[in-house]
This record gives structure tokens, C-alpha cells and sequence, in this order.
């Protein structure tokens, strides 16, 4: 960034009131912790419009940190993103599984539904995805099924709708984001990591057996 974004910046930043500076802050905590905001979601909308109002303030703020933010305005989602790949989170192995089923299932249900219409499964579908894709063997308890969904809540991939999971009727709403926390353009790549992962799985199971 040049000194005279750097000066932009500065201007526009001491024009805002002081509520809105405090708001400013605030939201950039948040965005640097959750890395997405959705319209979608009722908790964010007053963050994501605020956003969406000042965008070009929080895109030379972030410039300053090597970030870039990213408007998607066919989605309604707010995107941050560090051009160094600092502050990835670390998967595990059924982390992944489970990451790469909501993408295939965001893409599926988009198919149904219009841009206009909320993303929502239960929570059979993410079990039958398992068995239909081949991967029986890798199915997880609802324990650790529910801690993983809190995971991807918490980042502002999804919504667990009925907070009690308790069986597999439970609803869960997908957002946007997925389609940029799993950067696949083509379905076959998805279907190809799955298939990479479950023989990972088979060989870790086969060394801890030895």
C-alpha cells in the first residue's frame, strides 16, 4: 500500500463517528477470528451491512495486514483472506471428510433452490453421504459429528439450527462461505478427495493395528 492509500485510509477513518469507530474495531476483531460474515445469518446482519457501507475503509485496513476482503454480492457474503496463508485452521482427517460433504451437499441443494432461498440439511443426509459416497467405514459418532459442526459454526460455515442435536432429523443451514473454504470448481474433485482421504483412513487404521 502507497502512503497515499495510507492517507485514504486516515481520512475516511477520523470522518467516522465515534460509535462507528468503535463498531470499525469491533467488526475487524471479527473478521480477523471468523474470516466470514453472511447476510444470512441474523446474528451478523447489522456487521455485514455496516461492511458492506464502509467496504472500501475495511479493504485498505486489511491491506495494511497483508488481507484481502472480498465482497460477493451473488452470494451476500464478506470474505477475508491473508495473502501470506497465515491463520489456516488445521484439519483432521474427519474434520476434512466432513468439510468436503457440506460443500457437496451446498452444491447439491444449490441446484434446488434459488440464490434467494436458505441452503438447509439434516443431519441424515450428512450419514447417507457417507454411505453413498463409500465411506461406511469412516463414519463417525454423533459426538464427534456434533463437536465438528461447532467447529465450522463457530467460522461461520454453517448454522445448527436446532442446538440440541439429538437425532437425525436435526436441521443445519449451509452458507456461502463453503464455497470458499473448499476451493473446488469441478464436483469430481470433491468426490476424488474423499476417495484419497478413506484409503489415508484405511492406512492409519491398518499401521495402528501392527
Amino acid at each position: 500500500m502507497d502512503n497515499g492509500q495510507v492517507l485514504c485510509f486516515y481520512n475516511n477513518y477520523i470522518g467516522l463517528h465515534e460509535k462507528d469507530k468503535t463498531n470499525f474495531s469491533r467488526i475487524v476483531n471479527k473478521l480477523l477470528y471468523v474470516n466470514y460474515l453472511t447476510n444470512q445469518k441474523e446474528s451478523d446482519i447489522n456487521d455485514y451491512y455496516f461492511i458492506t457501507s464502509h467496504f472500501d475503509l475495511f479493504k485498505l485496513y486489511f491491506m495494511l495486514m497483508e488481507c484481502e476482503l472480498l465482497f460477493d454480492t451473488t452470494n451476500r457474503l464478506i470474505s477475508l483472506f491473508n495473502k501470506q496463508g497465515r491463520n489456516r485452521l488445521n484439519l483432521k482427517l474427519n474434520e476434512s471428510i466432513v468439510l468436503l460433504i457440506l460443500r457437496l451437499l451446498y452444491d447439491e441443494k444449490m441446484r434446488e433452490v434459488s440464490l434467494m432461498n436458505q441452503v438447509i440439511i439434516h443431519l441424515e443426509e450428512i450419514h447417507d453421504k457417507y454411505l453413498s459416497i463409500g465411506l461406511q467405514d469412516r463414519r463417525i459418532s454423533k459426538t464427534e459429528l456434533k463437536q465438528i459442526l461447532g467447529l465450522f459454526s463457530r467460522y461461520n460455515l454453517l448454522n445448527i439450527l436446532d442446538h440440541q442435536i439429538k437425532d437425525d432429523s436435526s436441521r443445519i443451514m449451509l452458507y456461502p462461505s463453503l464455497l470458499y473454504a473448499v476451493h473446488i470448481k469441478d464436483i469430481n474433485e470433491i468426490f476424488d478427495k474423499l476417495t484419497s482421504y478413506q484409503k489415508v483412513g484405511a492406512i492409519c487404521e491398518e499401521i495402528s493395528s501392527n
